[in-house]
């Protein structure tokens, strides 16, 4: 949708990528099912030479993030089939600095009146067992969507040692830690 950072969202060289998206969600849309546009990059972004720089770095600041999603969400801006998700499977960011990123995105993309649903993830892989111990549950505690529109996203996969990785679902596998 951007190939280069501080490009328009559907700038030329993404065109095709974002009119694909435009004819993904209107086919949803007609099936009268939720769509969810989520950003799939663990928080990260390549750099000019092709190593990837973590959100809130100097290379991939917090702003290139929200203003990315004040593009996007403005396409769909109020429509209640689609909700944006910030962020798919942040990780090896402190729980405190990715709470502080998620704020801030959700306070600017509401500033600039995006209604959408946002989901919000937790970092360490935004993982449903390790919730509270990868210090998400605290990190989190005093975030505030002004528009109360958010749900915080959770994965959980049942193998054993819950990544995913493995084909086996595990009883008990899903406990907290």
């Amino acid at each position: 949708m951007q190939r280069n950072l501080d490009a328009p969202v559907g700038a030329r060289e993404s065109a095709k990528d974002l009119d694909m998206l435009l004819k993904s969600v209107e086919l949803v849309r007609r099936q009268g099912a939720t769509c969810l546009l989520d950003m799939h990059n663990y928080a990260r972004r390549n750099d000019a030479a092709g190593k990837p720089q973590v959100v809130g770095s100097p290379d991939t600041p917090v702003a290139a993030l929200v203003e990315f999603w004040r593009q996007l969400g403005a396409r769909f801006n109020g429509d209640a089939n689609v909700w944006l998700g910030l962020m798919n499977e942040p990780h090896d960011i402190a729980a405190t600095e990715w709470a502080a990123i998620a704020q801030q995105c959700v306070s600017e993309l509401r500033s600039a009146k995006i209604s959408n649903k946002l989901l919000v993830p937790g970092t360490a892989w935004t993982g449903a067992h390790s919730w509270v111990s990868s210090g998400n549950a605290k990190a989190f505690d005093s975030f505030v969507d002004p528009a109360n529109n958010f749900a915080f996203e959770v994965h959980q996969y049942f193998d054993k040692d819950s990544s995913g990785r493995v084909g086996l679902c595990v009883p008990g596998s899903a406990a907290a830690r």
